[in-house]
């Protein structure tokens, strides 16, 4: 049975029109075709002692073997590649599984 979780993804970049557009438009869309990925969202770090890491990716994935083979594969190491030639940068990748979840309105749950 798949294991959920997210892949936290901290990464500097630029603040420019020209990185957005790429970004929010072409990078979402390949990150979402990912296998197993079902949300992605782009996150300003508000407490960061590093000006390495100024950003953090969420993926959320209902499969996160899967979302981890097609990011290693030749067609997610492009992705990555293309990502860095647009100015992303110190890119650190942290791996999760998820243990528990409560959402409102649902009994409390543990997946693992």
């Amino acid at each position: 049975m798949p294991d959920p979780g997210y892949l936290i993804i901290l990464f500097d970049a630029p603040t420019s029109p020209e990185f957005d557009e790429w970004f929010y438009a072409e990078h979402y869309q390949d990150v979402l075709r990912t296998p197993g990925v079902t949300a992605f969202r782009r996150l300003a770090i508000q407490n960061s002692d590093s000006d390495r890491h100024r950003f953090m990716g969420l993926i959320e994935t209902a499969d996160v073997e899967a979302t981890l083979a097609a990011r290693a594969s030749e067609a997610g190491q492009r992705s990555q590649q293309e990502a860095n030639r647009h100015g992303v940068r110190h890119r650190t990748v942290i791996v999760t599984r998820t243990l528990f979840e409560a959402l409102p309105g649902a009994a409390p749950r543990r997946l693992a």
